[in-house]
């Protein structure tokens, strides 16, 4: 997939309470800020299913780079 270069600031992260995961098995993951192309948008926090019992979620984030902001998306370890 071809990176997008965001040459605004994602926001502050928000803070969300955490919810009850809906069964044994499940991780919560962080919201994060989402470039549509034109604008920032939420997208929220979430319960994902770990897919093997030692996998280790890698938190998506926005790293600074070529003159603006690169998203790394969120991945299983």
């Amino acid at each position: 997939a071809r990176e997008v270069v965001v040459t605004r600031a994602p926001p502050p992260l928000r803070v969300e309470a955490q919810t009850v995961a809906p069964r044994p098995g499940y991780y919560w993951t962080r919201g994060y800020w989402r470039w549509t192309g034109t604008t920032y948008v939420w997208a929220p926090a979430s319960w994902v299913v770990r897919p093997r019992p030692a996998a280790v979620w890698v938190e998506g984030h926005w790293v600074r780079r070529y003159g603006g902001y690169v998203w790394v998306p969120g991945h299983w370890q």
